[in-house]
């Protein structure tokens, strides 16, 4: 067909606002289930039920709308009734939600920032877990500084030692 109607079977590489398009589609295929049983954030989907029958229940149902939509998950992906999971960067459990102890230790192993960049890297990765430390703002209130210092100084950061930020 030389002139006619032309339609993606996929979604194009290089679409700025494809994840927000991609997340209101997953929105409506769970629109009703979302908040009770299903945790939607793009391709990462969570079902969390009081009973393995409602589990096994409600995942066939998840798994036939997504279907049904043409939509297919990866089973190799995939991680079936759990008990504990991790999930965007936190560990969920019977017991609540907690932070991955592989990104705590990612934080208290990060070498001391010299720059702004690496500095508002530090921060933006620990703002992360901001509601499971006590007292963050406080503690990272001279590292804002830092950065506000930096921005009149043209970028430079004034603390070039190594250990000064972080200990």
């Amino acid at each position: 067909m030389m002139h006619g109607h032309y339609e993606y079977c996929v979604m194009p590489f290089g679409l700025t606002n494809a994840p927000a398009v991609f997340q209101a589609l997953i929105n409506g295929v769970f629109q009703d289930l979302l908040g009770r049983n299903v945790i939607a954030y793009i391709d990462d989907i969570l079902v969390y039920s009081a009973s393995m029958e409602d589990h096994v229940r409600q995942v066939r149902e998840l798994l036939a709308r997504l279907q049904r939509r043409h939509l297919y998950v990866k089973l190799e992906k995939c991680e079936f009734h759990q008990s504990t999971v991790t999930f965007l960067g936190y560990v969920i459990s019977r017991q609540g939600v907690e932070m991955d102890v592989g990104k705590v230790r990612a934080v208290t192993e990060w070498p001391s920032p010299a720059t702004v960049r690496e500095l508002q890297r530090f921060l933006g990765f620990a703002n992360f877990y901001w509601r499971f430390i006590r007292s963050l703002s406080w503690e990272a209130s001279f590292m804002y500084l830092l950065l506000l210092e930096a921005h009149g100084r043209g970028g430079q950061l004034r603390c070039g030692q190594p250990g000064v930020v972080g200990d």
